[in-house]
């Protein structure tokens, strides 16, 4: 029976596979070839924060490894650690992809904005030094305290599926839905 349900995914994985294949898209991307974890900057904390447009200290959240400060802008400064070595590659390919769609939007008209990739001596990929005791604290974190920097939309750390998401929205939708009804006029 198993090896029944193997060869069902296998044909399936195949035909997708296939029919993608078969699409008249060319995805193309960042040269992630370059992701050399020796090439790091290192910098302060300090220095970082000055390069995020001195974002208010008061502000600081924890989303998992990701520290977050709030920025006069609207936007929030994003400083995500590598939890380990090995883990730090991905990061880097992480801000060469982040690099990359912000120079080629895949969708001009999307409310979502690409983050900003904070560069130091044209580096984005860092070894922190100099970190406040409670970030030495965090045992998340590699503690090599390798890291990327990103600036981000207030708003980029909100997800659909968390409840409250949608509230502002709802009187809205609830019209919209209504009209679509017949229910009300124009």
């Amino acid at each position: 029976m198993e090896v029944q349900y193997l060869f069902s995914h296998i044909k399936k994985h195949r035909a997708v596979s296939e029919a993608l294949g078969a699409l008249p898209l060319k995805i193309t991307g960042p040269d992630t070839g370059k992701t050399d974890v020796n090439d790091i900057q290192e910098v302060t904390f300090e220095t970082v924060l000055f390069h995020c447009k001195n974002p208010d200290i008061n502000t600081i959240k924890w989303h998992g490894r990701t520290l977050t400060l709030k920025i006069n802008s609207g936007q929030i400064a994003c400083i995500k650690f590598a939890r380990s070595k090995e883990n730090a590659s991905q990061l880097i390919r992480e801000a060469l992809w982040l690099s990359y769609l912000r120079q080629n939007p895949p969708c001009h008209h999307s409310k979502f904005k690409i983050p900003v990739p904070v560069r130091i001596h044209d580096k984005s990929f860092f070894r922190l030094t100099r970190l406040p005791d409670w970030v030495l604290k965090n045992r998340d974190l590699s503690d090599e305290y390798l890291a990327i920097v990103f600036l981000a939309k207030k708003e980029y750390f909100l997800y659909a599926n968390e409840p409250g998401y949608f509230n502002d929205q709802n009187d809205t939708v609830k019209k919209n839905f209504a009209k679509t009804l017949g229910c009300l006029e124009n």
